[in-house]
Formats: structure tokens, C-alpha cells, sequence
């Protein structure tokens, strides 16, 4: 995940510090996250014909369920709630 912070110029400390602060509330977990969801979206675009049941599927990926889960638990509880709620709709 790559996310650009900018001042234009205006403060480097300040984009200096939310950066730091990013970096924190997104971490390694996040990264292997996203890594997962794409093998996981290139699966369900194979295997899910239903168009809008996918795309459901996909967006609650993205919830603030499934971020608070890899917040609060890691990277390991999201992925097995992800294949929880994958193996519900196949």
C-alpha cells in the first residue's frame, strides 16, 4: 500500500509526522492484507459468476469490521474471517 503525504512544501516536519502516525495505524499486517485480497479477488472472479454477489463480497473486505479484526487481531484473524465469509456465498 503506498499512501503520498504532502505540505507543498509548506512543513516538512508535519507531513514528517503523519507520516509516523500512518505508518502506525497501517502497518506490515495491512500490507500482507492487501497481498491476500488480491489472490483472493482474482479467485473470486473465477469462481463467483454473480456480479453483484462478488462485488458485495469484495466491499465487505474493505469494512470497518474486517479493520477493526486486523487492528485489533492481526493479519492471521482477518484472513480466516475473509475465507469464513468466502466459503458462506460459494
Amino acid at each position: 500500500m503506498t499512501i503520498a503525504i504532502s505540505t507543498s512544501g509548506a512543513s516538512p516536519a508535519i507531513s514528517k509526522t503523519v507520516r509516523k502516525e500512518l505508518e502506525i495505524l497501517y502497518n506490515k499486517d495491512f500490507g500482507d492484507f492487501l497481498c491476500f485480497l488480491m489472490q483472493m479477488r482474482k479467485k473470486l472472479i473465477g469462481e463467483v459468476k454473480d456480479s453483484k454477489k462478488r462485488e458485495r463480497l469484495l466491499k465487505e473486505f474493505g469494512s470497518k469490521e474486517i479493520f477493526s479484526i486486523l487492528r485489533n487481531k492481526g493479519f492471521e484473524a482477518a484472513k480466516n474471517k475473509v475465507l469464513e465469509m468466502i466459503k458462506q456465498i460459494c
